[in-house]
Order: structure tokens, then sequence, then C-alpha cells
């Protein structure tokens, strides 16, 4: 059978300049990776060695809406997968900053397609269930983030 990697979406450390601490925004990014997730595995299929680095730089409201998203970077070379990026980002909705103001941020999203264990760097209570030494295909979210 085929034994390649879970392909994996990770995030780098992130670029914040605003009222909004990067755990925060992090949270907030660690709950929408799916869509990330189903951007990159759409284009997966065609391209199986599709892999590298989107940089997406967006502006959060002081309601905590995304109010304009971009492509900063970019080693993935897709086209697809970047706008599908940022056309989730826009979605999303953050905290709102604290006294008003807007929060622009770089967070880069690392698209890997059959890299290392996604288990690897999560407590055991966070890694689901699946049959025995077939763990539950999972998406790897390693936050790095760096103050």
């Amino acid at each position: 059978g085929r034994s390649a990697g879970v392909p994996q979406v990770r995030s780098g450390g992130a670029e914040v300049r605003g009222s909004l601490s990067k755990e925060v925004i992090r949270r907030v990014v660690r709950r929408h990776i799916n869509e990330v997730k189903f951007c990159y595995e759409q284009q997966l299929n065609a391209r199986p060695d599709l892999s590298g680095r989107v940089t997406t730089r967006f502006v959060i409201s002081p309601t905590g809406s995304v109010q304009s998203a971009m492509v900063a970077d970019s080693s993935l070379r897709n086209e697809a997968v970047e706008s599908c990026i940022v056309r989730a980002v826009r979605r999303w909705t953050f905290p709102a900053p604290d006294g008003g103001g807007v929060v622009v941020v770089n967070y880069p999203f690392l698209l890997d397609a059959a890299g290392q264990s996604a288990l690897d760097d999560r407590p055991k209570s966070e890694i689901p269930r699946g049959y025995p030494g077939f763990p539950a295909p999972v998406f790897s979210f390693r936050a790095q983030m760096y103050a």
C-alpha cells in the first residue's frame, strides 16, 4: 500500500503590529487551520510534490473582522492554493483589539505533503484515537511563535 506521510500545515512565527497578542491570533488561526488544509489538499491531488511556505498579510479591523488579506510572500507558486487561503483568512473573526485600532499580521503557513508524523509535538491527551498502530489522520499545526 501507499505509505506517504500525512499532509501538514504548520504555522511559522507570526509578525504582529497592534494590540492583539500573538497567542490570541495563533488560537484563532488554529481554530481555522482546516480551511487552510482544505485549500492545500485540493491542489495536492493534482500536484503530489506541492510544498512550500505561504505568508499571508492581513489587517484586523477595530471590530475584529479581517479588513483585508493578501499573500505577502510564497515559495509554493500555486495561485489556486494561495488565493483560497486568502479568501479563507478574510472570513475569520478575531477578538476586537484592545483600545480599538487595527492590527497588521504577517502569518506564514508551512505546507508539506509528506512531512514527519503530525503527532510529534502534541501531548498524548490531544492525540486522536485511531486503530492501534494507525493513528487517526490529523493535520499538524506546529506553532512557532517568536516574541
